[in-house]
């Protein structure tokens, strides 16, 4: 399965929003996403360090289940970044443009510098 990275941040602000452990196929993610895109995506953001939580694979390693039990600080400082929108959608402009991948650490990297230069011109 391909990584979407507005998946990724649709989950990322799901699981801000929960109150408590959560399972994947419990977040309220807008969008047009199947149960398996978002179990694998959850999955993929508690191996990366974004979510903590637990995975249980299918025999072929799919996930089946994720439950979540909250955001890391790295996962806040990623969803930090991309939570506006119109920086969400200039980071992905920019990235596009210059032929890059939407890889997390550089996503988050475009999108604090989107944020400082808009910050520059609040003064």
């Amino acid at each position: 399965m391909k990584r979407d990275m507005d998946l990724v941040r649709e989950i990322l602000l799901a699981a801000e929003a929960a109150q408590a452990v959560v399972s994947a196929a419990d977040l309220s993610v807008t969008g047009e996403w199947s149960d398996a895109e978002v179990l694998y995506h959850a999955a993929i953001l508690i191996e990366a360090g974004y979510l903590a939580g637990t995975t249980l694979a299918g025999a072929n390693g799919t996930p089946i289940a994720v439950t979540i039990a909250r955001m890391t600080w790295e996962g806040h400082d990623f969803l930090d970044a991309v939570r506006d929108r119109t920086i969400w959608e200039r980071t992905k402009t920019h990235l596009r443009k210059a032929g890059a991948g939407l890889m997390p650490a550089l996503v988050k990297e475009v999108a604090v510098g989107l944020i400082r230069l808009g910050v520059g011109q609040i003064a």
